[in-house]
């Protein structure tokens, strides 16, 4: 028995274009054209707002420090970056034990 895979790659993401040399392109069978201004409005349009752009009257108060620790766990995981595991908010830094810099007795 021979199994088949189907696997679909959309054209590209919601609310995006390519920008190439000038022109925003579009497929047109085998060839790249530029799209019109009509085109781009409409395409730029299906993307929603960023509300993690927007900025907050919350202060550190308001947030759940369980959701801060989460968000920070998840964070180092995505980044690699572990050195925010010795930051703490407000920008001070604990410092971690000597142990985990390599320092033996």
């Amino acid at each position: 028995m021979k199994r088949v895979l189907i696997i679909h790659v959309p054209a590209r993401l919601p609310g995006t274009a390519w920008h190439y040399r000038g022109s925003f392109l579009k497929r047109a069978g085998e060839d790249l054209v530029p799209m019109d201004a009509a085109e781009l409005s409409r395409l730029f349009s299906e993307a929603g707002p960023d509300y993690s752009a927007e900025p907050t009257n919350a202060s550190m108060a308001d947030l759940s420090p369980e959701a801060i620790a989460e968000f920070r766990r998840r964070w180092m995981r995505k980044t690699g970056n572990l050195r925010l595991e010795w930051q703490v908010p407000g920008g001070l830094h604990r410092h971690p034990p000597l142990s985990d810099l390599g320092a033996h007795r």
